[in-house]
């Protein structure tokens, strides 16, 4: 349980990093990689600070929380964020990258600063290491718009 803990970052520039950049490095700094970290301004009101913008773009002598959650999914098997510009394959539970089939058929898409695929025709994408799924289990997806399945029946 990581409630109450201090995290504090070493090496931060404010002036070249972007949130997003931060919230990674918190990541990979205290192993929970699939965490999902909010990092939020405290005055009056809470506000989310927006992964795109840098750092020093926020008053940081108002006190910063930070919003963690372990995860939402007990024990996921696979996570892919598609959010590490240099490595968009980079699967966080194992900690490894896994590779595309067909990447002229595959696209990376970062629109309103959510990050993905938009897998067409024969594209694929290859996990880095087999899955073994038990009994039950539940693929979870975040879509940008509804999917029209009179498209793609």
């Amino acid at each position: 349980n990581m409630a109450g803990l201090e995290f504090p970052l070493s090496n931060v520039r404010p002036a070249v990093e972007t949130v997003k950049q931060v919230k990674q490095q918190l990541r990979f700094q205290h192993d929970c990689q699939s965490c999902v970290v909010k990092l939020c301004l405290t005055k009056e009101q809470v506000m989310e600070m927006q992964d795109d913008y840098l750092m020093m773009d926020y008053d940081l002598n108002q006190e910063v929380s930070l919003v963690l959650v372990d995860s939402l999914v007990a024990n996921p098997l696979v996570r892919l964020l598609f959010e590490d510009a240099e490595n968009k394959l980079y699967e966080s539970v194992s900690g490894l990258s896994g590779s595309v089939d067909h990447p002229e058929d595959v696209q990376f898409v970062n629109t309103m600063g959510r990050t993905g695929v938009n897998i067409t025709n024969r594209g694929c994408l290859i996990l880095p290491k087999t899955v073994q799924l038990g009994e039950e289990w539940t693929i979870s997806v975040w879509t940008l718009a509804p999917i029209d399945v009179a498209d793609h029946t």
